[in-house]
């Protein structure tokens, strides 16, 4: 007996997650007369589509009344379940139960189990080009609770209603189908709504790999307030998206409460005295520390950073690092807005210089740590003589190679430059770029990107604004936000910004002033706050209007973070295909060729679920050590190669 490759060729049928169409109208007696009229319908959508409150959809577009989704351990899964009102009679209350799904003796509570109501606003213009139409849109996703005490569960006549309804898969959750009812009442009578989630065997990384920006500078319009406890709210609150805030923003300007923050939502391996993690079950490690920084204009050429802000935060996290064992600054970079965009502002001179600045202390710090220089480090983070002495201890307790990785990451630190490579800038400190989604997807961009610097980065960014592919729209398929990080991964981005996430104010240009006007709105009504786009700008909402402390969230923010665990499952198959000596890249491209192209995504729900069971099927074989080398043709059944251990 012994160990050999064998390889195959097999065809693989694709699958697809449908929701099958059903409409219903009447019950029944057992003898087949008619007991009680029912004057609405009851269906159910996948949360990848929209479903908007004033459109009639056909019996094609409808899925039976139930809940069902799939996924792996330690991932969010959602499904609408849609009320439509009769033409001539309006819903006046309705409620949802949900149930403890089980599978065997195995159970996944109801406490997993989220349920939202959700709220429509009203696109009445839209500048873009693949806009799906005008019309409401359903977005705003309150707590059912919240929308029941408001008097916000009914339904106009001939209108629909979407309730979210949301699974976190529990961690140690058993593969398998859990199944049970939740209980609709509608106008008193109850409906029992067949409920299911298809739980994979595989988890989904609890450590977030993908970096990512989103800013939140501008919820105080909506809120009303701005205070420190007001900004530690939005910072969970997004962290709970699997994302970063810009300068992790978190109600603190002291850089040691700041640092602590970081520590807890970065660190996977750090443990309190029972040894659990110290955030919730439900929440992750994130995989970006935006760095905070501040623009010094008097520092020649054409200004420069802060060296008091960055030597605040990086003395901090190189002490934490050295202290944990643990590479902070791996994580670390930063998109400093004063540089923003150079091929709208003409802002050349200024990116360079700043650039020049920026590498200049990134490489003070290269020289502290390579130099061992424990005392600058020391008196940077404001350590008193005995912390000065335990941390000079741990220092020299550090491995040579630990020391080294360190030493490389500071150096790698990013600087994430808005805007496509360019003759204007110095390509020896303009090195890392946030681009637009427009000027990433094409082999002349990629072209020159690559040949952009020889010098090393830790990788690329990119954005999207206005109408650009993966944005924020209310009007574009959801599979946009969907496939957002399916693009990433695709393109070898590292990252992505989000310009800004609370724009609870309508923003103008004032040509007389030459600068932006800043005015209160409405959040729950206005959809188009700036020119570019409706829903740019924003996918949380004021939760102050109904007396939450905190952002309410949208279904496009929740369909980013089902993309954001979806990286995760791209980042997983890599690992597993690595390990044994295969690049999955090949069989990758393939399928993430057919969801979308330099202009359109698709906004077909078939096409795409069957893609995501492709991928769960390649991790699952993965993990019995069959690989898919690549396909040798693709059409309604695909030929794939495929490389499985074994023996003879």
């Amino acid at each position: 007996m012994k160990n050999i490759w064998k390889k195959i060729v097999v065809f693989l049928l694709c699958g697809a997650m449908l929701f099958a169409a059903a409409c219903k109208e009447n019950e029944q007696t057992g003898d087949g007369t008619q007991e009680n009229e029912v004057t609405f319908d009851i269906w159910s959508k996948s949360a990848a589509v929209n479903v908007q409150k004033d459109v009639v959809y056909g019996e094609d577009f409808k899925g039976d009344m139930e809940y069902g989704v799939s996924g792996g351990r330690g991932e969010y899964e959602a499904a609408q379940l849609i009320l439509t009102a009769g033409s001539d009679r309006a819903i006046s209350s309705y409620t949802l139960e949900t149930a403890d799904l089980k599978n065997g003796e195995n159970v996944i509570g109801k406490e997993y189990i989220d349920v939202y109501n959700e709220k429509y606003i009203e696109v009445i213009s839209t500048p873009a080009q693949y806009s799906t139409g005008l019309g409401w849109y359903a977005d705003a996703l309150l707590p059912f609770d919240t929308a029941v005490s408001y008097g916000e569960n009914k339904v106009a006549a001939g209108e629909n209603q979407g309730i979210y309804i949301e699974v976190f898969i529990p961690r140690d959750a058993a593969a398998g189908v859990y199944t049970g009812k939740f209980t609709l009442t509608v106008d008193g009578e109850k409906y029992d709504v067949p409920a299911s989630v298809t739980v994979y065997d595989f988890e989904v990384s609890r450590e977030s790999h993908l970096q990512t920006d989103w800013i939140v500078n501008l919820m105080g319009f909506g809120e009303l307030d701005n205070t420190p406890e007001m900004q530690r709210k939005y910072f969970e609150a997004v962290a709970g998206f699997r994302a970063s805030t810009h300068s992790m923003t978190m109600g603190t300007t002291d850089p040691d409460e700041w640092m602590e923050t970081v520590r807890i939502y970065t660190n996977p391996n750090l443990k309190d005295e029972d040894g659990n993690p110290l955030i919730g079950e439900k929440e992750f490690y994130l995989g970006q520390i935006n760095l905070p920084s501040g623009f010094a204009a008097s520092r020649a050429p054409a200004g420069g950073i802060n060296y008091t802000i960055f030597d605040n935060y990086i003395s901090r996290l190189v002490r934490a690092s050295v202290e944990d064992q643990y590479d902070y600054l791996a994580k670390t970079g930063c998109y400093m807005g004063f540089i923003d965009e150079p091929h709208w502002n003409n802002t050349w001179d200024k990116v360079n210089s700043v650039s020049a600045d920026f590498e200049a202390r990134k490489e003070y710090w290269v020289n502290v740590l390579a130099d061992a220089d424990t005392e600058t480090i020391a008196a940077k983070a404001g350590l008193s003589e005995e912390e000065t002495a335990a941390f000079a201890a741990a220092f020299s307790d550090c491995s040579s190679e630990f020391l080294a990785a360190l030493t490389e990451s500071m150096s790698l630190v990013g600087n994430y430059i808005t805007s496509t490579v360019d003759s204007r800038l110095d390509p020896d400190v303009s090195r890392q770029f946030c681009i637009g989604t427009g000027s990433l997807d094409s082999a002349r961009d990629e072209e020159a990107l690559a040949d952009w610097t020889d010098r090393k980065i830790s990788g690329n960014w990119w954005y999207a604004a206005g109408e650009s592919l993966f944005g924020n729209r209310l009007d574009s398929s959801r599979l946009e936000q969907r496939l957002s990080q399916w693009f990433t991964n695709d393109v070898g981005a590292k990252g992505y910004l989000i310009w800004e996430v609370a724009q609870y104010q309508q923003i103008t240009y004032n040509a007389a002033a030459g600068a932006n006007s800043y005015e209160p709105c409405d959040a729950y009504s206005l959809a188009r706050r700036i020119s570019n786009a409706a829903g740019d700008g924003y996918i949380f909402y004021p939760g102050k209007p109904y007396g939450i402390e905190g952002p309410v969230s949208s279904i496009r923010a929740h369909q980013y973070r089902e993309s954001h665990e979806e990286y995760e499952y791209f980042y997983l198959l890599e690992e597993l295909y690595s390990a044994a000596g295969y690049s999955a890249d090949a069989v990758l491209s393939k399928i993430f060729k057919t969801l979308y192209n330099n202009n359109r995504v698709t906004e077909d729900e078939s096409l795409f679920f069957a893609q995501r069971e492709q991928v769960i099927n390649l991790i699952l074989l993965a993990q019995k050590g069959v690989f898919v080398t690549d396909y040798t043709e693709w059409n309604a059944q695909a030929k794939m190669e495929v490389v499985s251990a074994g023996e003879e």
